[in-house]
């Protein structure tokens, strides 16, 4: 992965997706430098399991805050389509909206009012909406994914990493804030020794469980000498709602977004009780319970639904057929059941490091990732900015997503500095094939916030 070499502020986010039994895995546990935490908070201890964390209650969002989840979504839908057109027509694309939004907003506390006003306009947010208004949405929006099944199945933690060399330039109120709002302690080290590099890979690595081993490059931290990093971590464990086996698994073959015929290993799935199927001109799609514990599988109602989305249209590329955010609304609120037969393919699709800057500033986010770095004035003092010629923030992102019978995995890391039916007459049976170019996407359907969402053309590594 390549770095710019003039950085200055880093925003990291490392976010897994994974199945029930991932956290059985040995876990490499990188080296780490000497940590001085100014705000709150420790390092993880390695090897650290998976929390099983009862909930006694469950959050749920004002409905003041609903306008920020629908422009969020459509913000992210547009990142997502942009990159879908510029780089992935035939390729498959991971991203994961809810981590980019939330790092996104850990770094909106730091801006000056001008960029603030952009990152509003370019997200589209109630020109209502404060600062502090804008925190407190992304303190209650994880609050709520946390507590939305029985156990836990999400887990979001965040960390400011400043360099000892520009400690002394720091805004003091800044990582007060981002403790209040994001949970997120503040950490001092030398940014500019790879040591330094390692001790955040150990967090991340830690924070998700393993699944995101390697976020930054120590040999690199010399040359970028960053001023901060900002980290964002996410952890999701949640098994499918239908039931399968290994057994029911055949051989067969999927047609990859270049026309070409791919070996697959394709589920089957038959379910007539807990799956949202809806269909019109555009889509075919499959909404899917995911869900913690198991023995909820009884009942109709989940915490998170996995979209399975199949364009109908098979000559267009996938970068010509995305779903809008109304439509994958219907797909999670409108499907009927059927007596459902389904194939779907074992998926293991990664992407590479993909510089995501580009297109944000497209998008319009020139200011909020401090272009110039003195709009990062409720961060760092504007006076010593404005004497940091030649540096420049960078925003990437790296993701996975796998599946098998048991359960659905994955990871992403991005770097800048629905009731049961009742019984009645037998149903309609249906039949879908995950055999060519889709989209799959996973949703919290109580507030409709999308967490991860993929285009898969092909099956191949």
């Amino acid at each position: 992965m390549k770095y710019n070499s003039t950085f200055g502020l880093i925003l990291t986010l490392a976010v897994a997706l994974v199945t029930l039994s991932a956290c059985d895995e040995e876990l490499r546990d990188p080296k780490e430098g000497p940590i001085t935490f100014l705000v709150g908070g420790k390092a993880p201890v390695a090897g650290t399991p998976m929390p099983k964390t009862p909930n006694m209650s469950h959050a749920s969002l004002p409905a003041e805050s609903m306008p920020l989840v629908e422009a969020g979504n459509a913000f992210s839908l547009k990142l997502f389509g942009a990159l879908l057109e510029n780089r992935a027509s035939s390729a498959n694309l991971v991203l994961s909206p809810i981590s980019i939004e939330t790092a996104l907003g850990m770094n909106a506390v730091g801006l000056s009012d001008e960029a603030f006003d952009e990152y509003r306009s370019v997200l589209k947010l109630p020109a209502t909406q404060s600062l502090a208004t804008v925190a407190r949405y992304y303190q209650q929006l994880n609050a709520v994914m946390c507590s939305a099944d029985e156990y836990a199945c999400y887990f979001p933690s965040n960390s400011f990493w400043v360099s000892s060399k520009y400690q002394s330039h720091l805004i003091k109120s800044y990582p007060r804030q981002l403790f209040d709002f994001f949970g997120a302690p503040t950490a001092t080290l030398d940014l500019s020794d790879p040591a330094s590099y390692e001790a955040v890979n150990a967090w991340i690595s830690r924070k998700t469980y393993g699944k995101i081993q390697r976020m930054l490059d120590p040999s690199h931290a010399g040359e970028q000498d960053p001023l901060a990093f900002l980290v964002n971590t996410a952890f999701f464990a949640a098994a499918w709602q239908w039931e399968t086996s290994e057994e029911q698994t055949q051989a067969g073959k999927f047609t990859n977004g270049a026309g070409e015929e791919e070996p697959a290993m394709m589920m089957s799935i038959h379910n007539d009780t807990s799956i949202d199927y809806f269909a019109d001109d555009r889509f075919e799609a499959l909404s899917v319970g995911l869900q913690a514990s198991e023995e909820l599988q009884k009942y109709g109602k989940t915490p998170f639904r996995m979209l399975l989305i199949l364009p109908k249209d098979r000559t267009l590329p996938l970068s010509q057929s995305l779903p809008t955010t109304e439509e994958l609304r219907r797909f999670t609120t409108a499907g009927k059941r059927y007596a459902l037969d389904i194939r779907l393919p074992r998926l293991n699709a990664g992407i590479p490091t993909l510089d995501l800057t580009p297109e944000l500033m497209e998008l319009g986010l020139c200011k909020t990732l401090g272009v110039p770095l003195t709009e990062l004035s409720r961060m760092f003092d504007p006076k010593f900015l404005a004497e940091q010629s030649g540096r420049q923030n960078r925003l990437y992102h790296q993701a996975t997503l796998q599946w098998d019978e048991k359960g659905v995995e994955g990871a992403a890391a991005t770097v800048i500095g629905v009731v049961e039916p009742g019984i009645g007459d037998p149903l309609e049976t249906r039949s879908i094939a995950f055999d060519r170019p889709f989209f799959a996407s996973i949703v919290h359907p109580e507030t409709g916030k999308i967490l991860f969402i993929a285009a898969i053309n092909t099956l191949r590594r």
